[in-house]
Formats: C-alpha cells, structure tokens, sequence
C-alpha cells in the first residue's frame, strides 16, 4: 500500500495552512496571502471566491465538522477558476439547501476565529484568545458539530464554545502556548499538548487531565482515532509517535531530519499519514510505515482525509495543495491476489500460476474491494461490481444510493456479502440481488462499523452497537430481522467479534473480546439452555474465525498464536476445552502488536509489528478429522489419532462425540487422555434407557447442573435430583426439594453435617439450625431410605 501523490498546477502566493474536504470531490482551502479557494480535485479545477479576506486576516487553521464533509452537492458562489495557467471568471452560482452544520472553523493569528460557510462568506467572528489562535475543532459528541467547538491559542488557555461561538467553558489554563488538540471518537475526551508534554481531559470528569511527556521537543501536532482510540503525535524531535486511549505508549519512530508538523488518522483507523518537510509517510495503525514519499511541497502544515478514507489532501509551504491517492491495497484469498494499481484498476492474479493475469476497470474511483470465495467485490463512489472467478470479464454491477455516502466496509461468507454504508448495513447475493437492509439509526456518539464489529455467515449478521458496545445484536441476512434468542448483552464493552460460518444455524457460535482481553463463545439459539456464553480465553486481542470448519484462532498476550480446534466444547466439556487449544509458532518470532490478517484452510497469516507477514499452518489431521466425523467415519477418525498420539485430536474427537452422540468413541478418547472417571460417567450413560435420565446425565456431564436437575424434576425424579444436588454440595435446593417430598430432610441435614466437619466449621444457617432441633439424624435409618428409593428408581427405570 502506498501513496500516489500529484500536486495543484496552481499555487498561492502564499503557504496554505488549512485544508478541508467540504463534498466528495471538493477542498476548501485558505492562505497566508488572503485567498479561499475550492478545488475540484478531479477536475484540476481551483475556484477562487471573490470575497476574499481581508489583508489583517492571516489563517492558522481550517475544521469542519466530519459528517459535512461525506458527501454533499457541490457549491460555489461568485467566483473565479484557475486551470494550470490559465484563469477565467464565471458568473456561475452553484447552491445547495442549508442542512445541519455547515460552518467552516477558521483560526487566525490574531486571536480571532471565524465562522465560514463554504461559499466564503464569515457569519460571526468571535475574539478568543490574547495572540494567535492555533487550532478550533468541532466537537465529536454530537453529529455535524452540534456539540459545539474548542480552541486553543498561544496565551495557553483551551475553551470550549457553543455551536454559535458563545464561551461555554475554560477546560485549561496553561503557561505555555497549546499547539495541537483532538477529540476522541465520541467527544468524552481531548487530548492536547503544551511544550514537551500532552494531556488527556475527560470531559464529564472532575478530575485533573492524565499529563505525560510525549516528545524531547515541542508536541506540533496530535490526532486520535475515532475507531481505534489510539492517538498520534509528531513533534520538533522529529519523530511521531503512538499511544493508547490513556497515554500508554505503543510506538516510536525514528528520526525524520525534520519536525513533523501534521498527522492525521483515515477514517478507517487502519492507517494514518504524517507530514513533514518534503515528506509524506503513510503508517500503518501499529506504526510501521507503508510508503515514504517525497514532495517537493515544502513543510505540510495540515492533512484531511476523505470522508471514504481513500483520499488524501495537504497545505503545503510552498502555496501549493497536495493530493494523494492510496494505490496497491493488496489482498490474497487462497490461490487469488488482488492489487489495486491505480484508482480505477484492479489486477488480479492467480498465485498458483505464472500466466493466469486479469485487469479489472471500473467506471468511477474505487472506495473499497473485498476478495474472498472466489468473489472480487468492489464499491465505487456511485457503483458495486462483484466479478467471478469463473469469468472476470462479465461483472454483476449494482448502483448504489447517491445519499447514503461512501461505503465503508465489505463482508464476505460463502452465499452473500454486506455492504457498511453511513445509513445503512445492505446484504446482496453474488447475483447482485439485495437480500435485506437493516437500518442504522443516527446516534449522537455511536462509532462507526470495522472489520472487528462486523461479522457475517450464511444465516447470521453481527453487528456490535454504536453507542451501546457491551450489546451485540444478530441478524437475519434474509429478511434484515432479529436472529436466534436476540441480541447478546455482556457486563464489558466488547471490543472485537467474529461468528464461524461451518454448520447449520444451530451450530452458529458468536466469539467476543471484551475491554479486559477476556475471549467469550456466546450461543445464537440457546434451545432451552440455562446457559449463553462461556469464557475460553483471557488476555486476547485479535480474532479470527476458519472459513472451512469452525477452528478459531487468536492472539494471547499480544505474542502467542494460538487455535482452538472445537471451541464450542466450553458448553458441553469445559475440562476439555484446555486439550482443544494449540500454539503455533513461538512468541520470539510473532514479538508484540502481531495482528491476524487470515485464517484461510490450514494457514493462519499473521502481521507483525515491523510489518513482515508470516504464515503459520495448522495440522492437517485436524480437518481431516472433522472431515471424518461430518462423513460417519469414526473408525478413520479413530484411525487418525492413532496415528498421529497428540493431545489435541484425542481431545477434539471427545467433543465432537459427545456433540454427535457417539458415547462409545468418546468413552475411547477419554480413556486416552487418561480421564478414567469420565469413562465410567459415559459406560453408565450409555447403559441408561430412559431418555430423559439419559439428557439430564448429559447436562450432568456438560456442567449444567440446574438444567440437569430441572430434567430430573420435570420427568418426576425427585430423589435423583435430590441426590444430585447433594452430590455437588447444593444444599439449599436438596432442602427445597426434601421439603416437598416430606422425605429425606434427615438425609440433607445428616450430609450437610458431614461437609462441615470435613471442611472444619459450624452451622451457622438459622434454616438448618431450626430442623436440626426438630429432626433426629440416624445414619442406619437414612442408608435404608436411600436404599429403598434406589430400588424404586431402579424398578422403575426396568419398566417398559
């Protein structure tokens, strides 16, 4: 991935210190030498407004609020247009109706900011700070900026304004000029720098900033990612620098020759670019570099982003404005790779041959492309192609809706895929017919959809809230309504999702990372399942679900690869889940910040930090294995681990018998992984008649002690619930239940007693106290009870 760069034919006469997208195609833009100017970038075209500022107005800095710039109408007002060297006026009046907020925030040196429409006219000018006013920038908290603005200026004050430029609030009082600022994704937070140090402010908080030194020189210019909360910085000791959400560092470049003067995350999160004297850096979210150009541009003093993350525009020293378009994404699904050569052109080739080329065109620049299942899908601005690997020459194209903005992201499964649009999430077949939409309501700091919030199946869409991020809500693909038992609500903020696509709905398994690292396995449909979801990891960061059987890998510690080849066993054998569990590699190679790009068949491809991409591969015994089981083939599947001896086969074909129902191959996997009173627990299984003793058994042995114990009272196994409840130390429901029996309140009490002796204390539980003075225990007249209902269990399970 790189950057191609071009600069405007033109030039001011001055260095140009802001720049903003005000529509798809369109930049606003001031100067030091008076001029605002909009540039059509695909046209080449600069039009210069005819109210020009005035000659004391000397701009520091441009912002406009995110959501105005995704999209709009182009306008102008009286005009003149400049075409490399030659220039024209035009009488032209290009307008569009007022909706939400369209004010441009203009700095200035003297102290003053600006209110802009983007026909150049200044509504309201507010006098805000004692010398220059640095930055202002619309705040995140509500959408189009309606949460009002803060600025900060060199007499180190930073406030906070209304919508309409009323003071609302000092947030900081420094004695040092504050030189960059930036909201996080939902306006909670504000990081911003004086001198060699930066500061976090929480908005709704009480309490004083998170402070930290940041760089060994002045702090020029921050950036924070809405999507992955981490901040950016570069400051006069040349380098830039990454941080978490509460000033953690997390990366550190070397030396640049130069201070770096502005930073800018995309949209996306995924990358950000850093400018600098005659130089442009594209990074990639872990801090390695994707691409160094070198512009003969002078310093870049700002960079903006398109609203699609695609392109890139910069104010350069030299009065010339920068324009940059990321080329050569890159991605690889089995034998196919995918490279975007340029904004139209996609090539593909097939790895697994040297003469196998296609080129790919498509009428308007491409936003997004997804490879996967031998489908190429590709979002332009106005159009979606979806080309075939059977004939790349006859593409499926879909035309897309002009007002819901750019896409932002594609998902693929086997049988459909979903576009991620600013209004709504719609799912298509390969055939290019729309399935369902569902509808994103607008929520004042809901963030947006990510490849980690985003997951999809055949049969199931997941979808992490906006707002809400501990609900995950699950979707029908075939009709847009709610899937399974609903959405799934943890106590954590989840952070990262995905969801196996093998198997029937039934099979269907949601995996979630929470803000603690922890790793979740949530059931779609429970089926009268007391229980929902089932921890199977801690320290997690990153996911990634097989596309061939249900094997999930992960990222423990940031360094350790590891794979689950049955993680669905955490509901019915979670002893078992442990033996699943396999690590690939070693953490000396992976190092820290390593991210999984893939898990396609046997390979797991993994990012590391510096960049490098390593391929790890699974055993195959192991989907050979779930080959055979899914066939019937136990006596082969046997065979294989066999021959194989390892741990995890013995353990993943346990589970996948017990899941089948096969008691007699699970009762020889256990036996080999030396679980000697499960083998018993299984022979006394398979031995028992009556179903519903034979599904509370099951429940028993899956763990599920209250379903097991529900089973038994609803089939009218009141003593065999009784004596399991006291067999793992349940005592209060073995009470309840002797209760209304009218019998064996003596066997309760007599076994609770015995537990307390063994463990050392007394009764101190005023119910048991109370039947302990009513009831005589007789350990002779108990034994016979026992036995005498035993019998009559056993009598009535030889019934027919």
């Amino acid at each position: 991935m790189r950057l191609r760069l071009r600069l405007s034919p033109w030039s001011f006469r001055g260095a140009v210190p802001g720049v903003v997208w005000v529509g798809a195609d369109e930049v606003f833009s001031v100067s030091d030498d008076h001029s605002l100017c909009r540039w059509t970038v695909s046209k080449t075209e600069a039009n210069f407004l005819s109210n020009a500022l005035k000659d004391t107005i000397f701009p520091t800095s441009l912002s406009a609020a995110f959501p105005f710039a995704a999209g709009r109408p182009p306008f102008a007002g009286g005009l003149s247009i400049r075409s490399g060297k030659k220039q024209q006026r035009t009488s032209a009046i290009h307008s569009s109706p007022s909706a939400g907020n369209e004010f441009i925030l203009m700095t200035a040196s003297d102290g003053k900011i600006h209110l802009i429409t983007p026909t150049g006219k200044i509504e309201r000018t507010i006098e805000a700070h004692q010398g220059a006013a640095i930055l202002a920038r619309w705040s995140t908290s509500e959408p189009g900026g309606a949460g009002g603005f803060v600025s900060c200026g060199e007499d180190g004050l930073l406030k906070m304004w209304s919508r309409n430029g009323m003071l609302r609030s000092m947030l900081a009082q420094l004695g040092k000029p504050i030189y960059a600022m930036d909201w996080n994704g939902n306006g909670t937070k504000l990081v911003y720098s004086a001198g060699e140090e930066c500061f976090i402010k929480q908005m709704k908080a009480q309490n004083a900033p998170t402070k930290w030194r940041a760089h060994t020189g002045l702090v020029l210019c921050l950036s924070w990612s809405a999507v992955t909360d981490l901040i950016a910085s570069g400051g006069e000791d040349c380098r830039y620098r990454l941080w978490d959400g509460q000033g953690r560092p997390l990366w550190s470049s070397a030396s640049h020759g130069h201070p770096l003067c502005s930073v800018s995350w995309s949209p996306s999160g995924e990358t950000f670019a850093v400018g600098s004297y005659n130089l442009l850096r594209l990074c990639d979210k872990s801090g390695w570099s994707h691409s160094l150009e070198r512009p003969a541009s002078g310093t870049i003093y700002s960079l903006n982003w398109s609203a699609d993350g695609v392109q890139l525009i910069g104010g350069c020293a030299n009065g010339q404005i920068l324009h940059a378009h990321v080329v050569e994404r890159r991605i690889v699904w089995e034998q196919l790779e995918a490279v975007q050569a340029r904004q139209k052109v996609i090539n593909i080739r097939d790895l697994s041959s040297e003469v196998a080329r296609e080129r790919v065109e498509t009428r308007d620049r491409v936003v997004r492309f997804e490879l996967g299942f031998n489908y190429l899908v590709v979002a332009t601005i106005k159009q979606c192609y979806i080309f075939s690997a059977k004939n790349w020459n006859a593409p499926t194209i879909v035309d897309l809706k002009e007002d819901s903005g750019p896409v932002s992201l594609i998902r693929l499964c086997e049988k459909c895929f979903l576009l991620v649009e600013s209004s709504a999430v719609q799912v298509f077949n390969f055939e290019g017919r729309i399935l369902s939409t569902i509808q994103i309501p607008p929520s004042a700091a809901g963030e947006p959809f990510t490849e980690q919030t985003v997951a999809i199946a055949n049969d199931l869409i997941v979808l992490r809230d906006q707002s809400q991020h501990s609900l995950v809500h699950l979707f029908d693909p075939q009709n847009g309504r709610t899937a399974g038992d609903g959405p799934i609500t943890h106590n954590v903020d989840v952070t990262e999702l995905c969801v196996n696509m093998c198997g029937t709905f039934a099979e269907r398994r949601v995996a979630f990372v929470d803000q603690k690292g922890d790793c979740f396995l949530a059931l779609v449909n429970c089926y009268g399942a007391t229980q929902r979801t089932a921890k199977i990891g801690s320290l997690i960061s990153c996911l990634s679900a097989n596309n061939l059987t249900n094997m999930l890998a992960a990222l423990q510690d940031n360094q350790r690869l590891i794979v689950w080849t049955l993680p669905t066993v955490a509901f019915l054998d979670r002893d078992l889940l442990p033996s699943t569990q396999m690590e690939l590699g070693n953490s000396a190679e992976l190092g820290k910040s390593a991210t999984i790009i893939g898990f396609i068949g046997n390979t797991v491809t993994v990012r590391r930090s510096d960049g490098c991409l390593i391929a790890h591969y699974v055993p195959p015994f192991v989907a050979g294995l779930i080959r055979c089981v899914q066939l019937a083939q136990w006596e082969q599947a046997v065979r294989i681990c066999r021959t194989t001896n390892e741990e995890f086969l013995w353990a993943t074909l346990a589970g996948l018998a017990c899941i089948e129902k096969n008691y007699q191959i699970a009762e020889i996997c256990y036996g080999q992984l030396e679980e000697m009173e499960k083998v018993l627990f299984l022979s006394e299984l398979r031995s028992q008649n009556v179903p519903q003793l034979r599904d509370a058994k099951v429940a028993q042995f899956s763990g599920q002690r209250r379903e097991a114990d529900m089973l038994l009272v609803n089939a009218g196994r009141t003593f065999e619930a009784l004596m399991l409840n006291l067999g793992t130390f349940r005592f209060d429901r073995a009470l309840e239940l002797a209760t209304k029996m009218g019998r064996h309140l003596d066997t309760v009490l007599g076994y609770r007693q015995r537990y307390l002796e063994l463990i050392g204390r007394k009764e101190t539980d005023q119910r048991y106290l109370k039947y302990l003075s009513e009831v005589e225990i007789d350990w002779t007249h108990i034994f016979e009870k026992i036995q005498e209902d035993e019998a009559k269990a056993n009598q009535q399970n030889n019934s027919p």
